[in-house]
């Protein structure tokens, strides 16, 4: 099959568990005998303002980039709507999906994508396939999430305003789109500055100053042009529709990485129990809410440590700050984890982490925000506080059946052929 994707990039210029897994997804469908080809958004042209499409450096399929994409909100919402829905000419779209000539479309986010896009694939009868890695169109973030507030169940235009009173100037937006983004956002995390931290939240009095009925109506146009929906788990299915994105065509399928294999576990009995935290120091993510969880566990029976984000001075002394890991440490990193809370306090679509650790044998507590409880027991799913603490004293590790990347290329594929009926 020849399969085009939409994602947002890849790594070093963007992280993230959508861009790890679309890359994987299409490095193992390559690797399988299909032929792939990905489109991202690129770079900014001050000279020639018309979109195109430039062929780039190939990884183990073709790569192309889109020229003067619509801006990228990867985080802080919309601060002018009007420039997200800027029409552009169909020209250079109609060109490049009839000279590739696809059988199906798989777009991994809406994010810097134009309309025209989806309006040229109806026309041309390319079948489209959506998988939801997050919420970025229902809602002008990726998180449905601001300050503390889910907005997934209360998405008002005073919703957007309020999800959006950080958003960063189009100006400020493009510099995702320089080469040399990855550098300053290092630089910025290093120096405590990262915009999407809690404590560099300016929290402001919103009102409905901008009317955002617009790019909503743009954005609904957009998925409702999608032909095929993989939903990646139930709870990600249920926010879409409680957003009335009702597809037709849809499927529920937990998704899965290169990194998912059945570890080789050897159980080395630690003396106190260790409980961990693996990801971002963000309110989101629910950070803070696992340093209040731990402050109530003994320390003479856990030790508490953290990974995944730079240590910071919001984390007590008695929890163990070990910054982040590579893929050369991951091993050694899971044996010295008996327990791992995944707190996130945003519905979050799946969550890889939860994958990864039961790969590693490890005892895993998710809360009911996490996509990727479809994996676990209900004993291994937390409502509160008091909730997980119980579960912790008496809950024992379970063997979870992992899905391999091919395995799940198997699935991916076979529902390709089924949209294509």
């Amino acid at each position: 099959m020849k399969i085009l994707h939409y994602t947002l990039g890849f790594q070093p210029s963007r992280t993230g568990g959508l861009v790890k897994y679309a890359e994987d997804l299409m490095t193992q469908q390559a690797i399988d005998g299909h032929e792939v080809i990905a489109l991202y958004p690129g770079e900014i042209s001050f000279i020639f303002r018309k979109v195109r499409i430039k062929k780039v450096e190939s990884r183990k399929f073709q790569c192309y980039k889109i020229i003067n994409s619509l801006p990228l909100a990867l985080f802080g919402g919309i601060s002018e709507p009007d420039k997200f829905m800027k029409s552009c000419d169909k020209v250079s779209y109609g060109k490049f999906l009839k000279s590739i000539k696809v059988d199906v479309i798989h777009i991994h986010s809406l994010i810097g994508l134009h309309k025209e896009f989806l309006e040229v694939a109806k026309e041309l009868g390319i079948k489209t396939v959506f998988t939801s890695h997050d919420y970025y169109g229902l809602a002008p973030v990726p998180h449905f999430y601001f300050n503390g507030v889910d907005y997934s169940s209360n998405n008002t235009n005073l919703a957007w305003n309020i999800m959006s009173s950080n958003a960063l100037s189009v100006k400020k937006l493009r510099l995702f789109q320089v080469p040399f983004y990855p550098t300053i956002r290092k630089l910025l995390k290093i120096l405590g500055k990262n915009p999407k931290s809690k404590k560099n939240l300016v929290i402001r009095k919103v009102t409905e100053v901008i009317d955002y009925s617009g790019i909503r109506s743009y954005y609904k146009a957009m998925l409702g042009l999608i032909d095929a929906y993989l939903f990646n788990s139930q709870l990600a299915k249920e926010v879409y529709e409680a957003n009335h994105i009702i597809p037709k065509n849809s499927v529920i399928v937990s998704i899965s990485n290169s990194s998912i294999s059945q570890h080789n576990i050897s159980v080395n009995p630690h003396e106190k129990t260790v409980v961990a935290y693996i990801g971002p120091d963000e309110e989101y993510k629910g950070y803070f809410d696992f340093l209040n969880i731990v402050d109530d566990l003994d320390p003479e029976k856990y030790d508490i440590k953290t990974y995944g984000h730079f240590p910071n001075e919001d984390c007590p002394s008695y929890i163990q700050q070990n910054g982040y890991f590579t893929k050369e440490t991951i091993d050694r990193i899971y044996a010295d984890i008996d327990v791992l809370i995944v707190p996130s306090k945003w519905k979050e679509t799946f969550g890889f982490i939860t994958m990864e650790a039961l790969s590693y044998g490890v005892n895993v507590f998710v809360s009911e925000n996490v996509g990727s409880k479809d994996l676990v027991s209900q004993n291994h799913i937390f409502y509160d506080k008091q909730d997980l603490l119980d579960k912790l004293n008496s809950v024992q590790r379970e063997t979870v059946k992992l899905k391999t990347l091919k395995d799940h290329v198997i699935e991916v594929i076979e529902y390709y052929s089924r949209v294509r009926m």
